[in-house]
């Protein structure tokens, strides 16, 4: 199991007794700054997709962007880094699928590439003005993105 853990990074653990996990591994981003954090994990045949939010200074007010980072398991005392790349905006949701990650971020779904996990590529991304993402459910090559609307009350 991994556990995203905000500034933190990610921690691993082993299960093989649920009712007493084992922490085996950690891993952090190793430019990490006092305000990043880990927000989403995904996991899917031995790698992460680690989704860290940060902001962007010296903008007023700060904007919000995160790292897609890929991270190898298959020592989980010893993750390794294989690649990374940069989105734009606060994320919410992410899920992997194969060799696709997809990713709720602010108003947008983004769609990465990670056959090659050492370069992950932005394939494409869309969204609209009115809610997030607020949650990603991939079967086969399909993503379902739910949107949460943004409601005015009077």
């Amino acid at each position: 199991a991994v556990l995203a853990e905000g500034s933190s990074g990610i921690r691993i653990f082993d299960l093989g007794d649920p009712a007493t996990p084992i922490e085996v591994g950690r891993w952090n981003r190793t430019d990490a700054g006092p305000g990043d954090a880990v927000v989403r994990v995904a996991v899917a045949d031995r790698i992460a997709f680690v989704v860290s939010a940060f902001y962007r200074e010296p903008t007023k007010p700060p904007v919000p962007d995160a790292w897609l980072d890929v991270v190898d398991l298959s020592d989980p005392a010893h993750p390794s880094w294989l690649g990374s790349t940069w989105v734009c905006g606060w994320p919410s949701a992410v899920a992997s699928s194969r060799d696709v990650v997809h990713l709720g971020v602010a108003t947008r779904s983004y769609v990465i590439d990670v056959f090659d996990p050492t370069d992950p590529v932005d394939q494409g991304h869309g969204g609209k003005r009115g809610g997030e993402p607020s949650g990603l459910t991939v079967r086969e090559s399909d993503a379902v993105v739910p949107i949460s609307p943004i409601f005015d009350i009077d």
